[in-house]
C-alpha cells in the first residue's frame, strides 16, 4: 500500500460522473439530495471574476485532486482555493497527516503531488466542473472562481517550474492537460444530454487570474513585499497574502486558548518570534494596496495561516503540527477585526480560520469574502457539510455591506473567545489512538463514515443486495486516490483503519506488489482479463472464467464475490 494519490485519466474520471450518477444518482459518493444546483441571488464580484457564493474549499486535502473539487463543487462550493504548490515538489509527509477528532492538526502544507502533476489535476477539475454544471445543473454560465495557491520564496517563485504553473493557470489553451479533456468530451458527446460541441469548444483555458501567496513561518518583511509586487507587476495578477495567528503574539495566543480550555496547547513560540510582526505588517499591507492600485489589480489578505504547535500528545507523528478547526477562529476573527479597523474597512479579507455551520453567516454579514473552510468538511458528513453552508451564503451574501462593517465584525470578535461553541468539547466516541483491527468485510449496518470523511473519495460503498452476504453494502478501498492521510481511521466507529483493512482495488500490479492490504488488481485489455487478488496474505492469480467460482475458505468467496460485484455493477471503479 502506497501513500501516493494516483490521479486517474480524465476519461474515466468523466465516465464515472456519468456512469454513477446515471446508476445510482450520486457523483463521487455525494448522494444527489446534498448536490446545490444554484443560488438565487446575483453573482458576486470578485478579482474581476463572477462568483455563485463566497464559499468553498481552502488550500488542503479537498482541492488537490479533480474529483475533491468536483465533489466541491456539487455540494456548493464555489472558491476554490487550490493546493499550494512550490519548487520543491513530490514531498513525502509522516503518514498519518491529518487528525481532526475535535479541533484540528496537520503535518502536511503544500501539495504531494509534482507541480506538472498538480497542474493536470487542476485542469481536469475545471473541465469537471464546466461538465457537471450545465449536464447535471443546467447551467450555462461559469459560477466559480480557481484561486491559486503558491510558496514559498521569491526564488522559487521565479523559478521555470513554479513559473510554468502560474502561466499554465493564467492561460491553459497550449498546454497538453487541456486539450486532452477537451479531445475526451468531444469524443463523449453521444452520452450528452445537454453538453454540446460550441460548449465544449467556449471552455476559457484562463483558469485563475488570483492568486493565494503562501509565506513559510520566519519570512522577512522584505521577502513578502518583493513577492507580492512580483506578483501584482510582473505577473498581473490579483494578490492575496496570507497572515499567521501569531500576528497577534504570543501572550494574546495563549490567554485565548486558555480561556477556551486548550491550555494543553503549546503554540510554537520561535514562530512568534521570527514571523512578521504586527506593527511591520501594517505599512507592508499599506504599500502592497498602492502598488496593486497602480496596477489595476486587488490586493488583500487572506487569513489565516494554520497556527504551529508542538506534538505532544502523539496525535501525529513528528515534533510539530498545524492547529486549524474550532480553537482558530477566535484567533482568526480577532485578527480580522483588528487589521480591518486599522483600514477602516477597505482591506479585503479572505476568511479561512476555523470557519464552520455556527460562524460562516455571520461572517459574511461583516463583509468578509469568500470564506473558505477544511477542518468542518473533514468531520462526519464530509463534502455534504458544504450544502447548509451555501443555503446560509444565499441569504447571508445577499445583505453583507461593499465595505466591511467594523463594528458588527468587533462584536463578532469579542464575543467569539467566550462563546460555548469554541470552548474545548469533551467529544464521546473512540480516539484513532485505540484501534481495534476491522474485519475485511462484516461493517457496521449503513455505516457510511469512511466513505463520507474521505477528502479523496478513496473509500466507496457499494450497495450489495447479494442473498450470499449477510450484509447489504460493503467498503471498497480505492488505493490510487489514498494518501494515507488517516482520517477515516480517526472517524470509524469500530477504532479501526477502513484504508488498511477494507478489500484494496489497485490501479496498476506494481502497486499490488507494493502492499500488504488485502485486495486486488484487475486488468483488461481487448479480450484478456488479468486478476490478482491477495486474502490472507496469500496471492494468488484467479481464473478469467468465472472468478467468483474460485474456491477456497469462505473468506475467499466472499472476496470473489465481490470482484464479480464491482464488475457487473460498478465497472467504472475499474
Amino acid at each position: 500500500m502506497g501513500d501516493r494519490m494516483r490521479g486517474m485519466p480524465f476519461e474515466k474520471l468523466l465516465n464515472q460522473v456519468i456512469e454513477e450518477y446515471g446508476h445510482y444518482k450520486t457523483i463521487f459518493g455525494v448522494p444527489e439530495k446534498y448536490f446545490y444546483r444554484g443560488n438565487k441571488s446575483d453573482p458576486l464580484q470578485l478579482s474581476g471574476e463572477r462568483l455563485g457564493l463566497p464559499l468553498g474549499p481552502a488550500a488542503g486535502p479537498h482541492t488537490q485532486m479533480a474529483q475533491n473539487l468536483a465533489a466541491a463543487y456539487l455540494t456548493g462550493g464555489r472558491f476554490f482555493e487550490l493546493k499550494t504548490v512550490q519548487i520543491l515538489d513530490e514531498l513525502q509527509f509522516p503518514k498519518p497527516c491529518i487528525y481532526a477528532y475535535d479541533e484540528g492538526y496537520n503535518t502536511e502544507w503544500s501539495t504531494e503531488l509534482s507541480i506538472e502533476d498538480a497542474f493536470d489535476e487542476y485542469v481536469k477539475g475545471w473541465f469537471l466542473i464546466h461538465f457537471i454544471a450545465l449536464e447535471i445543473f443546467g447551467r450555462q454560465d461559469r459560477d466559480f472562481i480557481f484561486n491559486m495557491s503558491v510558496g514559498y520564496d521569491l526564488k522559487g517563485i521565479q523559478s521555470p517550474k513554479v513559473d510554468c504553473f502560474i502561466e499554465g493557470i493564467k492561460d491553459a489553451g497550449q498546454s497538453e492537460a487541456f486539450e486532452k479533456c477537451k479531445i475526451v468530451l468531444r469524443g463523449s458527446l453521444d452520452r450528452f444530454k445537454k453538453v454540446n460541441q460550441d460548449y465544449i469548444e467556449n471552455i476559457s483555458p484562463n483558469i485563475g487570474c488570483s492568486i493565494a501567496l503562501s509565506t513559510m513561518h520566519g519570512c522577512p518583511p522584505a521577502e513578502i513585499e518583493a513577492i507580492c509586487k512580483y506578483l501584482l507587476r510582473e505577473k498581473g495578477l490579483h494578490v492575496h497574502v496570507k497572515l499567521n495567528p501569531t500576528l497577534l503574539g504570543f501572550d494574546f495566543v495563549r490567554q485565548t486558548c486558555d480561556q477556551m480550555g486548550y491550555g494543553y496547547l503549546k503554540p510554537a513560540e520561535a514562530a512568534f518570534r521570527e514571523d512578521l510582526a504586527y506593527d511591520e505588517a501594517l505599512p507592508l499591507l499599506q504599500r502592497l494596496t498602492a502598488a496593486a492600485g497602480e496596477c489595476g489589480k486587488e490586493f488583500g489578505v487572506k487569513l489565516s495561516n494554520t497556527l504551529p504547535v508542538e506534538i505532544t500528545g502523539g496525535e501525529l507523528p513528528g515534533e510539530q503540527m498545524y492547529l486549524s478547526g474550532r480553537p482558530l477562529y477566535p484567533l482568526t476573527i480577532n485578527l480580522a477585526s483588528r487589521l480591518a479597523g486599522a483600514f477602516k474597512g477597505r482591506l479585503p479579507i479572505s476568511y479561512s480560520g476555523g470557519a464552520d455551520r455556527n460562524n460562516f453567516g455571520e461572517i459574511l454579514q461583516t463583509g468578509i469574502k469568500p470564506v473558505t473552510m477544511v477542518t468542518t468538511l473533514l468531520k462526519p458528513a464530509g463534502y455534504q457539510r458544504m450544502k447548509k453552508l451555501a443555503e446560509i451564503a444565499e441569504t447571508a451574501a445577499a445583505t453583507s455591506p461593499e465595505d466591511i462593517d467594523l463594528e458588527r465584525l468587533k462584536q463578532l470578535a469579542g464575543k467569539s473567545v467566550s462563546e460555548s461553541t469554541y470552548q474545548k468539547q469533551k467529544k464521546k466516541g473512540v480516539s484513532s489512538k485505540e484501534f481495534i483491527p476491522l474485519p475485511l468485510f462484516d461493517c457496521r449496518a449503513s455505516c457510511v463514515i469512511c466513505a463520507a470523511v474521505c477528502p479523496n473519495r478513496a473509500n466507496v460503498v457499494l450497495k450489495v443486495k447479494d442473498e450470499a452476504y449477510q450484509y447489504d453494502q460493503q467498503i471498497l478501498h480505492l488505493d490510487y486516490f489514498c494518501n494515507e492521510c488517516g482520517n477515516c481511521a480517526t472517524f470509524c466507529p469500530e477504532a479501526g483503519k477502513p484504508y488498511l483493512e477494507k478489500p484494496t482495488l489497485f490501479s496498476s500490479e506494481a502497486d499490488f506488489y507494493n502492499s500488504s492490504n488485502q485486495g486486488y488488481y484487475y486488468e483488461k485489455a481487448d479480450t484478456e482479463l488479468k486478476i490478482i487478488r491477495r486474502v490472507e496474505g496469500e496471492v494468488k492469480q484467479m481464473p478469467a472464467a468465472k472468478p467468483d467460482k474460485a474456491g477456497g475458505s469462505d473468506l475467499e468467496k466472499a472476496f470473489n464475490r465481490l470482484i464479480r460485484l464491482v464488475e457487473e455493477r460498478y465497472a467504472y471503479l475499474l
